[in-house]
């Protein structure tokens, strides 16, 4: 608080402040501070008042003067405007609204904030945003089957998209909502116009059909559900197994995922001509190090190999050249694709590599769970690889 002519610093100590501003704004209802505020202030008619011949224009004609106080040990102690201000933290508008507002009353007293009170004409009422939820509830929407774990959100089929959705609505209601106020909804509806791109599992979607079929007795059910319960726990027990071996990781052990991406046209083009010709197929194998964060990809088309159980060992046996010399530890995820990774010619490559060299002495090989796999190589997007895979052919 700075000096002023009223030693206003001396009159209220900084306890006495801190207080007085704590108990003020833990009212937390704007009429009652208005209230608190009004009761401090008062007014007295002007004594004197100056007339500017040369310079009618800045006149000012004002009738009243106000006197501001704090209470003190249960009195009122007179304070100047500015460190009356400080003191409550408020504004100069703030006081000058409940000064003027003291003086039209005939009562000298604040009447309570009547804004907000009304309803606009123009408010939506709760029955119109009622067939709003609910046709966004009906929805075609679905469950990602991956990506459980990690969000609670809806994904709508690929076809279907927001305005599509919106249009929908229009043809089912008199007078419907904006656009705007639909999107609004939609957002908090939790549901979204993507496509996850990811493939379920053949056994979740057949122990499912078979539970919720009508012909399907009580006994057989609870079978079933035991089925799903147990593959489900099987593929929670390998995600822990990964979680394990990620997080007691060290220099000397190194744990990786890899993992083949579905095949891309190249080039990629999106003519309609494009879909009825033979197109060249390209190949990503992407290696995943859990420890660096780092990802290695190997790229090439069907014109220089295949996919098969050979073309994968030796992209994998070339990064297991190119580790560390200080790795002794190596554990490997990857699915359980027979013609792939799980395979007599993967293990003979890690049996080859390892009675080549020195520098690695274990390699443990663990396969996830048809259908659950989640592996980390596969954050990579379709369209940045697609936009790289064109890159590379250009050259």
């Amino acid at each position: 608080m700075s000096k002023c002519r009223a030693d206003c610093k001396n009159k209220i100590d900084l306890e006495l402040q801190d207080k007085l501003f704590t108990n003020y704004w833990s009212m937390k209802n704007y009429n009652k501070r208005v209230s608190y505020i009004s009761g401090l202030i008062t007014s007295s008619n002007k004594k004197t008042q100056t007339k500017k011949e040369c310079t009618p224009e800045k006149q000012k004609n004002r009738v009243k003067v106000y006197h501001y106080s704090v209470p003190k040990d249960g009195i009122l102690i007179s304070v100047c405007k500015i460190c009356f201000l400080k003191i409550f933290g408020e504004t100069a508008k703030f006081t000058r609204t409940i000064c003027s507002k003291k003086v039209d009353s005939p009562v000298s007293r604040c009447t309570p904030d009547k804004r907000g009170r009304a309803e606009p004409r123009n408010k939506i009422t709760v029955d119109v945003l009622k067939c709003v939820i609910d046709h966004i509830n009906q929805l075609p929407a679905y469950e990602s089957h991956y990506c459980r774990q990690e969000t609670s959100k809806k994904y709508l089929p690929p076809y279907f998209t927001l305005q599509l959705a919106y249009n929908e609505y229009i043809k089912t209601v008199e007078n419907p909502v904006s656009r705007s106020i639909y999107i609004k909804y939609f957002k908090l509806s939790g549901l979204k116009v993507k496509n996850p791109k990811k493939d379920t599992c053949s056994c979740c979607d057949r122990l499912k059909i078979q539970i919720n079929n009508t012909i399907c007795s009580n006994e057989q059910k609870t079978i079933l559900i035991n089925q799903q319960t147990l593959h489900h726990a099987e593929a929670e027990e390998a995600f822990n197994s990964k979680r394990n071996d990620i997080s007691t990781s060290t220099e000397n052990t190194c744990v990786i995922a890899f993992d083949l991406q579905q095949c891309l046209p190249t080039p990629s083009l999106e003519s309609s001509v494009a879909f009825y010709k033979r197109q060249l197929w390209t190949y990503n194998f992407t290696v995943h190090n859990t420890f660096t964060s780092k990802a290695v990809c190997y790229i090439w088309n069907e014109t220089i190999a295949k996919r098969g159980a050979n073309d994968i060992g030796s992209s994998l046996f070339h990064y297991l050249k190119s580790l560390s010399l200080d790795i002794s530890h190596v554990i490997m995820y990857s699915d359980c694709c027979p013609g792939q990774n799980k395979n007599s010619i993967i293990i003979a490559m890690c049996i080859y590599f390892l009675e080549n060299q020195d520098k690695i002495k274990t390699i443990d090989h663990t396969f996830m769970v048809p259908g659950h796999t989640r592996m980390e190589c596969a954050t990579l997007t379709t369209p940045a690889l697609k936009k790289l895979v064109n890159v590379i052919l250009s050259l």
